[in-house]
C-alpha cells in the first residue's frame, strides 16, 4: 500500500467516498479512468468494495473530442447510484452534469491522475475544509464595499452584488449531483458597474490556457479600459474583442483549501487558502466563468474597512 505524507492513497479514496460523494452501504459505485488514472482508480475501487454493494472498475479510451463523453458512458451511469471519473481530460462539467440529470447519478470528476496529487489535495479533513468554506461563503454573503490591494500594485474597490454567495466545498448533496474535486472556494457577483481601480493579476486562465506572468488591468465602472502584459496581450485583447462583455467584471472569489499550492495548476491556484480571483463576462452565477479568470497569490481584502485577509493569510 502506497503512503504519501502519512496517508495511504486509499485512505484518501475513502475520505472522498464518505465525505465528497456521500456513498452509502446500499448503493452502487462506477469507477471510470484511461490508463493513466489505473494506479489511482483501483485505490478508489479497494475502498468502495468495502463501503458498497458493488464496485466496478472500466478503463475507457480516451475520445478525440474528450468534452464530451461518450453515449456508452451514459448508458452505464444508469445502472449506478454513484460514479467517479479519474482522467485528465477536459471533461466539461456542463456536459458531466447534464449525464448524471438524465442517469440520476451523483459524479466527481478528479482531473489529474497522480498518486502525490490525490493524498496531497483530497486525503484532508473535508468536514472542516467545509465548515470554513461555508464560514467564507458568509462572510462574503454579508460584506457590502470591498477593496484589494497587493504589494505588486493591485487596489480596486468593487461592491457586493447583494445576490448572496455561493460555495464549493467538494461535498454532493441536495440538487448538486456533480462535482470536480478538488474544491475549495466561495464566489459572490459584483455589482455592475461598481468597480473601480487598478488590478494586477499574478496568473489567469484564457480560452483555457494558463497564463503565469502579471497582466496589469485598468477598471472604471466596472469594466477593462486597458490592460498591460509582457507576453499574452495581444491574445487577451483578441478575445475581449470577440466578446464584449468578457470586459465586466461580474465576479469574486477566495480560496480555502489549505493544501492547494499557489505554484501547480491554475485550477489549484484558484482554491488555495488565502488567494482571490476575479471572474469576467457574463454567466449566470459568480461561480461559473468558462473564458476569462484571475487570480492574486497574496492579496489584502479589506469588507466594509474591516480587514479580512492580510498577504494571503486570513485574520
Amino acid at each position: 500500500m502506497e503512503i504519501i505524507n502519512g496517508m495511504s492513497i486509499v485512505s484518501s479514496a475513502v475520505e472522498v467516498l464518505n465525505n465528497c460523494l456521500g456513498l452509502k452501504r446500499q448503493e452502487k459505485l462506477l469507477i471510470l479512468t484511461d490508463m493513466a488514472g489505473c494506479e489511482l482508480a483501483r485505490s478508489v475501487m479497494e475502498a468502495g468494495k468495502e463501503r458498497c454493494t458493488e464496485a466496478v472498475m472500466v478503463v475507457i479510451a480516451p475520445k478525440k473530442n474528450a468534452e464530451e463523453p461518450s453515449e456508452t458512458i451514459r448508458e452505464w451511469l444508469t445502472q449506478f447510484d454513484a460514479a467517479i471519473i479519474i482522467s485528465a481530460l477536459p471533461y466539461k462539467m456542463a456536459k458531466l452534469h447534464q449525464l448524471t440529470a438524465s442517469a440520476r447519478t451523483r459524479l466527481i470528476h478528479i482531473p489529474f491522475t497522480e498518486s502525490s496529487e490525490f493524498a496531497r489535495l483530497l486525503g484532508i479533513d473535508w468536514k472542516r475544509l467545509g465548515m470554513f468554506t461555508r464560514k467564507c461563503s458568509a462572510l462574503l454573503n454579508a460584506s457590502g464595499v470591498v477593496n484589494v490591494k497587493s504589494a505588486n500594485g493591485t487596489d480596486i474597490t468593487f461592491m457586493n452584488s447583494g445576490e448572496g454567495a455561493v460555495f464549493d466545498d467538494g461535498m454532493l448533496g441536495g440538487k448538486k449531483t456533480t462535482g470536480t474535486l478538488p474544491a475549495g472556494s466561495a464566489h459572490v457577483k459584483v455589482m455592475e458597474k461598481s468597480a473601480r481601480g487598478t488590478l494586477v493579476l499574478d496568473s489567469c486562465r484564457c480560452n483555457s490556457s494558463d497564463k503565469r506572468e502579471p497582466l496589469v488591468m485598468q477598471i472604471e465602472e466596472g469594466k477593462i479600459v486597458s490592460l498591460k502584459s509582457e507576453s499574452y496581450k495581444r491574445e487577451i485583447e483578441n478575445l475581449l474583442s470577440k466578446d464584449r462583455k468578457l470586459k465586466l467584471l461580474r465576479g469574486f472569489g477566495v480560496g480555502t483549501h489549505g493544501a492547494a499550492q499557489t505554484t501547480g495548476p491554475y485550477s489549484e491556484h484558484l482554491i488555495s487558502r488565502g488567494t482571490v480571483h476575479f471572474l469576467f463576462g457574463q454567466h449566470k452565477t459568480a461561480a461559473v466563468c468558462t473564458s476569462f479568470t484571475g487570480g492574486i497569490c497574496k492579496p489584502v481584502v479589506w469588507f466594509d474597512n474591516r480587514l479580512w485577509i492580510k498577504e494571503g493569510r486570513y485574520v
